[in-house]
């Protein structure tokens, strides 16, 4: 017998399903293209690349509603790769600030902040 808690859950797996299921694709396609350096960073930068594909999939899918609007419908399952995609730049940007900070290993923050400004210059 189902009982609210189960519908609950159900409902959250529905709601969510496939933006998580697109953002594990996307992680799925940057381990392809750049590997991290160590497990930590490779979970760190699924865990970022699930949470930009939730966060941001919905925003990505009324940009190209706007631009293509023949393209995806409500309920169509086309709008993955959409989701996908809203994901990988979260790959990235979390790739490149890791490296960004172990270059400056050993600095304390108002020498890398200073560094920042005056490479703005």
């Amino acid at each position: 017998m189902s009982g609210p808690a189960e519908a609950g859950g159900l409902w959250l797996i529905k709601v969510y399903g496939a933006k998580v299921l697109a953002g594990v694709a996307a992680a799925a396609l940057g381990f392809a293209v750049l590997w991290p350096r160590n497990a930590k960073e490779g979970v760190g930068r699924i865990a970022v690349t699930i949470a930009c594909s939730a966060m941001f999939g919905d925003l990505a899918l009324a940009a190209v509603n706007t631009y293509i609007p023949w393209y995806i419908t409500a309920d169509d399952p086309t709008k993955f790769p959409v989701y996908a995609m809203a994901g990988l730049p979260g790959w990235y940007v979390l790739g490149w600030v890791m490296v960004y900070l172990d270059r400056r290993r050993g600095n304390d923050v108002l020498d890398v902040v200073r560094e920042a400004k005056d490479s703005l210059k």
